[in-house]
């Protein structure tokens, strides 16, 4: 299953797996995604992503955001 299909069929997500997505399936899904309508509220109407890798990392944001 490519990640397009994954997308489109799979609606929820109870677990996680610790292997790494391979950078080039995330920057395919991230161009896929800029193709995407965007609000109206947007000032520029331009995407911007944002792709965090590393499960400290992450947390560490989330620390960080709760503060």
């Amino acid at each position: 299953m490519d990640a397009i299909a994954a997308i489109r069929t799979r609606r929820s997500v109870r677990a996680f797996r610790d292997d790494p997505v391979e950078r080039g399936v995330i920057e395919a899904i991230i161009a896929d995604a800029g193709h995407a309508p965007f609000t109206p509220v947007a000032k520029d109407g331009a995407w911007r992503f944002t792709a965090i890798r590393g499960r400290e990392r992450l947390a560490g944001y989330g620390e960080r955001a709760l503060a």
